[in-house]
């Protein structure tokens, strides 16, 4: 099973305001304590691990291990609730490194896993959201001189609105509240992320509003699924666009039901961990909406009328003419302002959604099998005929997917 590690690293003043009000103060009490020292041995198992207490700040030694046997010492950690967890590992004191590794005691369930250098002026922290539960923290010598000590500390904050470890999968999806903002954290060691996965419901067809604040110079993808599996929306996270600070915000239209948005991020360098932000509100409809117009009519033929409020010939339409549709009636479309069109035959009038195309590289078009069709250069428009599972339709059954290369103009 694929495994998410989400961590926060060390991060810069500013960045640590916007994502995590609530580091700063805990760096702060952690300092302000005295540190307890701890030499309990053997621990270098999970069975024989050294139980500590959360928001204390403990000091250690590798000093009774024997290098020749990996030296380490394994902590072991009880969440009362579900929260978030604040690693902080100080290994100035230490000629060498210090490896971290936060886990369950499970094959391959890892959440923060990382090394703690002396070169680095502040302690190394790592942050993730984990459900109530017993978990280990590992700390190993990257030194052949044994005799030093480190220090370090495990903070807790009971938290609703972040994502919750392990969370991977569809089936183990953090459930998402719409109009509530989550915090979530990437690991960045080992690279092995595949993205964190939040489930949400729509009572109705809605278009839904993302805001996402990613990490600066981060890459990956930004995607939301239905509940069988199809693709409805993409966001290529390949820039810092907006800037440090700025939510990316799209928008998609969606039938009611079950979706799963998946977010992952990868960084080019090395921190224990980064954070993000996500969040998914339902936009409102109100009369004076945007596109108060419902779609458009094609005119097909030369000669068509366009007929006034009284039922009389207003003027003749040319081939090629586009009328905004308020509203469809039995056999007429509504123009406006009481104006109408006979619906006719369908070499008379053709009736369609809006138009999309790319706003830079290219549109890509699929069959219905999900298969790749084609692709148009930008600025070339496609006629849309509907919305149907978040994906703009362009005939017969053949659709584009929504990102935030693709423009729709209604």
């Amino acid at each position: 099973m694929k495994k998410l590690g989400l961590s926060m690293g060390i991060l810069t003043a500013v960045f640590l305001l916007v994502f995590l009000p609530n580091a700063g103060q805990i760096q702060a009490a952690a300092d302000s304590q005295t540190a307890t020292t701890i030499s309990n041995e053997p621990n270098e198992l999970f069975s024989t691990a050294t139980a500590i207490e959360l928001n204390k700040e403990y000091e250690s030694t590798f000093a009774d291990d024997d290098f020749r046997r990996d030296p380490k010492d394994v902590y072991k950690i009880e969440l009362p609730t579900s929260g978030l967890v604040t690693v902080n590992v100080d290994s100035k004191h230490v000629n060498g490194s210090v490896s971290v590794l936060l886990t369950n005691g499970k094959v391959n369930n890892e959440y923060l896993n990382y090394v703690s250098k002396p070169s680095v002026m502040e302690d190394e922290i790592g942050q993730v959201g984990l459900p109530a539960g017993t978990y280990y923290l590992e700390l190993a010598a990257g030194t052949t001189d044994l005799d030093v000590t480190y220090q370090f500390s495990v903070s807790f904050e009971t938290s609703n609105y972040y994502e919750k470890e392990d969370n991977d999968t569809w089936d183990i999806a953090t459930e998402m509240e719409l109009n509530k903002r989550y915090k979530g954290f990437f690991s960045t060691h080992p690279r092995t992320d595949d993205g964190d996965t939040y489930k949400f419901t729509l009572q109705k067809d809605s278009t839904i509003i993302i805001k996402h604040a990613k990490y600066p110079n981060s890459y990956g993808t930004l995607r939301i699924y239905d509940s069988l599996g199809k693709d409805v929306f993409n966001d290529y996270l390949i820039n810092d666009i907006p800037s440090l600070g700025k939510d990316r915000v799209n928008e998609v239209t969606l039938k009611a039901g079950s979706y799963f948005l998946e977010v992952s991020e990868f960084l080019t360098h090395t921190l224990p961990s980064f954070p993000y932000e996500v969040e998914v509100s339902v936009k409102e409809t109100t009369s004076s909406d945007e596109y108060p117009w419902i779609g458009r009519v094609l005119i097909q033929k030369d000669g068509m009328a366009l007929y006034n409020p009284n039922g009389k010939v207003h003027r003749k339409l040319k081939k090629g003419e586009g009328l905004k549709v308020y509203e469809i009636e039995n056999d007429r479309y509504q123009v406006g302002g009481g104006y109408y069109v006979l619906k006719g035959s369908a070499k008379d009038t053709l009736y369609y959604y809006g138009h999309v195309w790319a706003k830079s590289s290219y549109m890509y078009v699929y069959t219905p099998d999900g298969d790749f069709f084609k692709r148009f250069p930008s600025r070339q428009t496609v006629r849309v005929y509907g919305m149907e599972d978040g994906k703009y339709q362009v005939g017969g059954g053949y659709y584009v997917v929504p990102d935030t290369n693709i423009q729709l103009d209604r």
